[in-house]
Order: structure tokens, then sequence, then C-alpha cells
């Protein structure tokens, strides 16, 4: 790779299931654009960038990263994961000078938190529907917890809303998008058209037009294909209409409504 076109710096930043790696597959469709996948995550690239993240800080890594991409995408936890004992490193690099930072938000944060529980139970976490059926069959989901549910729902919003609240602070440009927005458009190519170039005119790149959408981006909005958590899948957890009687609710989310 010889380097990105684009001078804008940019990191999608999220919590885990709000569609962070989609966003990050559709954008580098963009010949403006080059996002690396999660260079943090301690399993991935050989554990380097983590490492030195721990050991210093973000700052020398990010710069090796910037030789050849020009932007990251992040996934981080309220518990501070991948970063446990140094949290304060996800603010960090959601909030690097001279960058800007796309927050993915879902506004269902009970069906978020299920995709979640499902993803470490069936130990997968990228890949088509299809590829996912294949690994559920294999598996038998347990049972949740509500009142853990609920308990881990509002850690969710306090992290969400901290960093929010810092990068407000920071002064970081910050444009919030939601999962829902992005990838729960139905069929209307127009919209979700929309939503694509509103993230590219902020990382100061050219927008796509409807035919190049239609021919070169729009596969990644195939729900058949790629969108595998669905009301199906969360059938197959027993008790599921008990999560959905003492957590669902309009603030939070249902699972079924």
């Amino acid at each position: 790779m010889s380097g990105p076109r684009s001078a804008t710096r940019f990191a999608l930043i999220s919590l885990p299931r709000c569609g962070s790696t989609s966003l990050a597959l559709l954008l580098n469709n963009h010949p403006e654009l080059a996002c690396l996948i999660e260079p943090f995550h301690p399993g991935r690239y050989d554990g380097v960038f983590h490492r030195q993240a721990m050991q210093a800080s973000p700052q020398d890594s990010l710069r090796r990263i910037w030789t050849k991409w020009n932007g990251i995408k992040h996934v981080f936890e309220p518990g501070g994961w991948p970063f446990f004992g140094r949290p304060e490193l996800n603010a960090d690099i959601a909030s690097q000078p001279g960058q800007r930072t796309v927050v993915i938000v879902r506004r269902n944060l009970l069906r978020r938190l299920v995709s979640d529980l499902i993803c470490r139970q069936t130990r997968y976490w990228i890949g088509t529907r299809e590829e996912f059926c294949a690994r559920l069959e294999s598996t038998q989901l347990l049972p949740l917890d509500p009142v853990k549910l609920r308990r881990q729902i509002q850690r969710d919003r306090d992290a969400m809303t901290r960093l929010t609240d810092l990068m407000n602070e920071r002064h970081v440009p910050t444009l919030q998008i939601c999962y829902e927005d992005l990838f729960c458009s139905g069929d209307d190519s127009e919209r979700q058209m929309q939503h694509v170039n509103a993230v590219l005119v902020f990382l100061k790149v050219a927008p796509l037009s409807l035919p190049v959408f239609t021919s070169q981006w729009r596969e990644r909005f195939d729900g058949d294909r790629h969108r595998w958590a669905s009301s199906d899948v969360y059938r197959r957890i027993p008790g599921i209409d008990r999560i959905e009687a003492e957590v669902g609710c309009d603030e939070t989310g249902w699972m079924f409504r």
C-alpha cells in the first residue's frame, strides 16, 4: 500500500456490535480512504500496537499507522478492554489532535448487548450470516440474567456519555451516527447513500453518486448476507421472552418490537 490519498485522519469508535466493522469495510471502498481495523486489539497484528500503547501511549503506534492508513476502527468496552488497567487510552485514541472521529452507536442497547453475548458464547465476531449460522448449529446458547443485563446497559450508557463529554471538552470534531439509520433503512438505496455520504463529507472526501453507490457499495447492506443477529437467532436463547418482559423498554430497546 502506498498510503491514503486524503490527508484527513479519522477514527471510527464504538462499543462492540454497533456496525463499526461494516462501516470500516464500506469506507475502504473509497479511493481516498484507508481504514485499519482494530489495530489495538491484543490478538491482531501480533499485538504490536497494543503492547506499544500499554507500555507508553497510542501516539507512537498511530504515527506508524498514519504512514499507510488515514483511519482506524477501534472498539472498546466499558470495563476498559482492550486496555485493562489503562482504560483512559480508549478516550485518548478517540480524541487525538488533528483527527476527526466518527462515533457509532445503537439506539437499541438491549439488542446490542444480547448480540455481544451471543458472540461471546459462539466465539464468532466477523463474517457472513451463513458462516454464523453454521457456527450456531454447534452452540447451545445459555439463558441470560435480566438483572445483569440492566446493569450492563446502564454501564454502556454511562461509558458513552463519558466519552462524549470528554470529546466535547477536547473540542474533537465528532460525528455521531446510529447503526439503525445506516443499516436498517430497508431497501431505500438513496437513503442509505445519504447516510454514507454524511460520513464521507465529514471526513472531507468526495461523496458518492447513486450509480456508484448502487454498483459498488450497496452489497454491504444486504441483511440476508451480513445481518445475522436477527429475531430467529434471539429466539434460540432460553427464556428470551422473560428478557423481553423484564428488560425491554422504549428507552433502551426491545428484542422483538
